[in-house]
Order: C-alpha cells, then structure tokens, then sequence
C-alpha cells in the first residue's frame, strides 16, 4: 500500500512538471502571451492535481 502512495506521489510530481512546462512552453510557442499560458498551466496543475488525489482515495476503497 506505502508502495503504491508513493507510486502516485512520483507520479503526480512527474505530471505536475510536465503539465506546466509543456503547456507553457507550447502555448508561447502558438503565440499566447505569457500571462495566458501560465494560466493554463495552472489549469493543467489544477487538473492534475484533483486527478491525483482520486487515483490516491482509489487505493483505499
């Protein structure tokens, strides 16, 4: 159980990099403006972020 938290701790780590840095990075790279691609993101964090946390409460049902 302690292995698959930690699983899905790194994981979430893993995505959350990639969820901004690639989402920021394209998004200047299409031609949105900087304060609009950190704004998605921080979506993209957002969305990790609660897809973590039902993959995590998952493990315990």
């Amino acid at each position: 159980m302690k292995v698959k938290i930690l699983n899905e701790s790194l994981r979430f780590i893993n995505l959350f990099l990639c969820a901004f840095f690639l989402t920021y990075y394209f998004s200047l790279f299409i031609g949105i403006p900087s304060d609009e691609a950190k704004t998605l993101g921080f979506i993209m964090i957002l969305l990790n972020i609660i897809a973590s946390f039902k993959r995590i409460l998952a493990l315990f049902k």
